[in-house]
């Protein structure tokens, strides 16, 4: 299963900004996702998580085989949220947004000293629209529901196997003349390489050898940006550009998250037909 790299926009351009606060406007709603720092694990994302980059998403193309519409999107750092264009879109509330476990990314908004209002959680949507299936998770939903192929995770983004050099020390013992081993006694002298005699002496040293080993290191979030070199990604066993892999990643979250919202909108619900009637035995 080979995974596909999408040239993705990463908007960083303050004049696209306005642009793109009327495509959202026009399109009147539009998937949020946000990749955040500063949060541990089992802690809560209130007044913690900072954002280090974002993306939207929007309804643009036609209806699939699976029943959902097309999304396009874009990715954008973090002083795209300072865009007042975009902060009023964030505040309107006749504009929707949708984001999958939408909380955390109200919390980490709000923690910039956004305004967001209007942001719905497609996650509980789907716990009870589709009760009992394996999963509810974004990456889960985009499988079993928009049938999309599997995809890296946020852990594959930020691993990588990086070398490190350790020193093995070991005592050693000899004499100056470097000979091993020196039957002289110390009382006699030899000509060393410098020209001078000197008299043998034992003495004892510790000698380093460097050990080259590759360990396992984690980036941070903070470390996916345009100006930093990341060593490539490594997916099931193919190499990826690791930058443009982050921002596929994180588009993706808002495509198929707008595009998870529009399939349950269509979706088709099975009437159940019992043979005793709808209210009981006829």
């Amino acid at each position: 299963m080979t995974y596909q790299l999408d040239d993705v926009k990463y908007l960083d351009d303050p004049a696209k900004w306005p642009v793109l606060a009327d495509k959202l406007r026009q399109a009147k709603e539009f998937g949020f996702d946000t990749e955040t720092y500063g949060q541990e694990q089992k802690q809560s994302p209130q007044h913690r998580c900072r954002i280090h980059c974002w993306s939207v998403a929007w309804l643009a193309g036609p209806v699939t085989s699976r029943g959902f519409r097309r999304a396009m999107g874009v990715v954008l750092p973090r002083i795209a949220l300072d865009s007042p264009h975009l902060r009023e879109v964030f505040a309107d509330r006749s504009i929707a947004k949708w984001a999958h476990n939408a909380p955390h990314d109200i919390h980490s908004t709000r923690n910039e000293g956004i305004e967001i209002n209007g942001c719905q959680d497609s996650l509980q949507w789907y716990r009870v629209a589709f009760p009992g299936m394996k999963g509810y998770g974004l990456k889960q939903i985009a499988q079993w529901a928009l049938g999309y192929n599997e995809r890296p995770t946020f852990k594959d983004m930020i691993i990588y196997q990086d070398e490190v050099i350790k020193a093995r020390g070991k005592n050693e013992k000899g004499c100056i003349c470097g000979a091993k081993p020196c039957h002289q006694r110390g009382t006699k002298e030899f000509l060393d390489d410098d020209g001078l005699y000197k008299f043998h002496k034992r003495v004892e040293w510790r000698r380093f050898t460097p050990i080259h080993k590759m360990v396992e290191s984690k980036y941070s979030v903070t470390d996916f940006s345009p100006e930093r070199v990341l060593q490539p990604l490594v997916w099931r066993g193919i190499t990826y550009d690791r930058f443009r892999a982050w921002l596929n990643y994180s588009v993706e979250d808002a495509i198929q998250g707008i595009e998870a919202v529009d399939f349950i909108r269509r979706h088709k619900y099975k009437e159940i037909k019992y043979p005793w009637g709808k209210y009981g035995f006829s």
